[in-house]
């Protein structure tokens, strides 16, 4: 008051500020208030709607063509006729068409079921969308059944080859005939009939490992009963040595779970237990002992060796960057690729006759290359990785033979193109014994 007397014409205009300032404020004050308790609102309103959703069962969306009803453990398809009409007919003498039940074990290539039989490729051969030439073209085959090991130097196209086979490739230009049981198979047809395992592990961290593997039974396997889906889960586990873990989570980076050997062996698992599902197979792995210690990588092949080992049904390619001797030991055939793609060698590890076994590496490659190292697998790959001007010119020549032998295929061979058995007619009489003292192969 004193101050206005003193100063009035000063109090009159903080008078008048102060009259127009304080309904601006008190008006922010209730549209921050009223934002405020929207917000609150929608978010009970979403809990709400969230509790709701997961206390209520959702029915199935209606679809033109077939209406999936549970029967048992398995699924029947009831009809072509949307669930809609279906529920107007129930208890109606309308008979519906009926449909081939999916509890029935597939036995096609088409349907994926039985693997398909022996894997094998004619002049198959691969380029980018932008014309480079990846893998040229080559011809092999896995007949005989066993565990073939895939060698070559880095950038040697083995990872576009065994996705090739496995049907994974969809871009660039692929050429060449890829057939399952001697008839020709389609990408799509490989990716039902042909187990695939990558290089890098694809699995959800959130989930257990018997969970993983039994959804993918299901998915996979539908023709399996609740108790023999179990039971394939359980074997399956136990061949990769992993039982004790069944109940654990798989885990990522962000949930601690399971370690990296453990997690390859479940990527394994699961093509094993899809393929003793359908009776037999064949199982591509990419590089699945990169970064396993010793010992998981002993379990790993000695999981695969008991797939294989006394049934011709099932047959094993993996890529490997060293095949130490005691890994070729397991090995039943050998494919070797060279630089730019070039197939140096597929056929058996060993070979003879009369009770007589001799190295086909040795004997394909010459003893002055497989001698450089005990294990000639180890010293075939020292020298293409640094070859020498002689090594340069031995592995043109094989390349050459490789790519002759798989221009005269004519795909006679019910079980496809052997490869190994026109490569093996090279500089060295193996019959006749012209190695007097092979290395061990």
């Amino acid at each position: 008051l004193t101050w206005c007397e003193a100063e009035p014409v000063a109090c009159n205009r903080a008078s008048a500020i102060a009259a127009l300032v304080m309904p601006l404020v008190v008006l922010l004050l209730l549209l921050g208030g009223a934002a405020a308790a929207c917000a609150v609102s929608r978010r009970v309103a979403a809990r709400r709607r969230t509790r709701s959703l997961t206390s209520t069962k959702l029915a199935p969306k209606p679809t033109p063509w077939a209406s999936m009803t549970a029967e048992g453990d398995g699924l029947r398809a009831s009809a072509a006729v949307p669930p809609l009409r279906l529920a107007s007919l129930a208890g109606s003498s309308a008979r519906l068409p009926s449909a081939p039940p999916l509890s029935t074990r597939p036995t096609s290539v088409a349907q994926g079921g039985g693997g398909g039989g022996v894997l094998s490729w004619r002049r198959l051969q691969y380029a980018t969308p932008r014309g480079k030439k990846i893998l040229q073209p080559c011809s092999g085959s896995l007949a005989g059944g066993g565990i073939a090991c895939l060698i070559g130097p880095s950038g040697a196209g083995k990872s576009t080859l065994l996705a090739i086979l496995a049907g994974r490739r969809r871009t660039g230009r692929v050429e060449g005939t890829v057939l399952l049981g001697g008839a020709a198979a389609s990408a799509g047809e490989r990716q039902r009939a042909v187990g695939y395992v990558t290089q890098d592990d694809v699995l959800p961290g959130t989930s257990t490992v018997e969970e993983h593997l039994d959804l993918h039974a299901r998915l996979r396997a539908p023709w399996l009963s609740g108790d023999d889906r179990a039971a394939a889960v359980a074997d399956a586990l136990a061949t990769v040595r992993l039982s004790d873990k069944a109940t654990s989570l798989i885990g990522d980076a962000q949930i601690r779970g399971l370690s990296g050997g453990q997690r390859r062996r479940v990527s394994v698992a699961v093509e094993l237990l899809v393929l003793r599902a359908q009776g037999g197979g064949t199982l591509l792995l990419d590089e699945p002992l990169s970064g396993l210690d010793s010992v998981n990588a002993r379990t790993l092949v000695e999981a695969l060796a008991e797939l294989t080992s006394g049934s011709a049904s099932f047959s094993v390619l993996l890529s490997v960057h060293q095949p130490t001797q005691t890994f070729m030991g397991q090995m039943a055939r050998v494919l070797v690729m060279g630089e730019g793609g070039r197939q140096l060698y597929c056929g058996p590890r060993q070979v003879g006759s009369n009770g007589r076994l001799q190295c086909a590496l040795s004997a394909h490659f010459g003893e002055a290359i497989a001698s450089l190292f005990a294990n000639p697998a180890e010293a075939i790959l020292e020298a293409l990785v640094a070859p020498s001007a002689a090594v340069k010119a031995r592995v043109d020549e094989l390349a050459a033979q490789q790519a002759k032998a798989s221009e005269a295929d004519d795909g006679a061979a019910a079980d496809g193109y052997t490869a190994g058995v026109l490569a093996l007619r090279g500089p060295l009489d193996i019959e006749a014994g012209a190695i007097a003292a092979p290395p061990r192969c």
